[in-house]
């Protein structure tokens, strides 16, 4: 069951919606496949993404990269130590890093608040992100390998939260 929190969903080219939220109760990041059959979806076993007993884990974006991997990043509060944390999957989400306890890669460091936007790109994963409601900061990752750049900072300002969002133009370009 999930929370009462906004969640994150994901199309491939077949039809199935991956859709990644926070488990009521347990405040684990969770997914599910709603696998499209004869003009339906049937939802599959929901599949952990994160979980441990010290954490709530919410906001979650999930996207596809062009190598068919699915992405999650999301916010882990863990008693107010606030994180972005971001993970893949390589078998259709059925398995998430090397698994459900394993926090995937801090990309913000201890931050007040971090709300994320996965944007897939023919050769690179974009996380827009905005940071304590003052910042909006960018992270990549060549999808060829295996290190987040650097964050650049976007915008410094104020009044930034959870409805950050991206989008690829025609051209290609973020």
């Amino acid at each position: 069951e999930s929370d009462d929190l906004p969640f994150d969903a994901v199309m491939d080219a077949g039809g199935h919606i991956h859709v990644a939220y926070t488990q009521m109760g347990t405040g684990a990041l969770r997914v599910i496949k709603l696998a499209y059959l004869n003009g339906g979806w049937a939802p599959q076993t929901a599949v952990t993404i994160y979980d441990t007993a010290s954490s709530t884990n919410k906001y979650p974006s999930i996207a596809r990269d062009s190598y068919n991997r699915l992405w999650a990043a999301w916010t882990r509060d863990d008693a107010g130590a606030i994180t972005l944390r971001a993970k893949s999957s390589t078998d259709d989400g059925a398995t998430w890093g090397t698994g459900a306890t394993d926090a995937g890669t801090d990309l913000s460091g201890s931050v007040s608040s971090v709300y994320a936007r996965l944007v897939s790109r023919p050769t690179h994963l974009h996380c827009l992100y905005t940071v304590g409601a003052s910042e909006a900061r960018h992270r990549k990752i060549d999808l060829d390998a295996a290190l987040w750049d650097a964050a650049d900072v976007l915008y410094t300002g104020a009044g930034l939260g959870s409805n950050i969002t991206g989008g690829v133009a025609p051209d290609g370009r973020l």
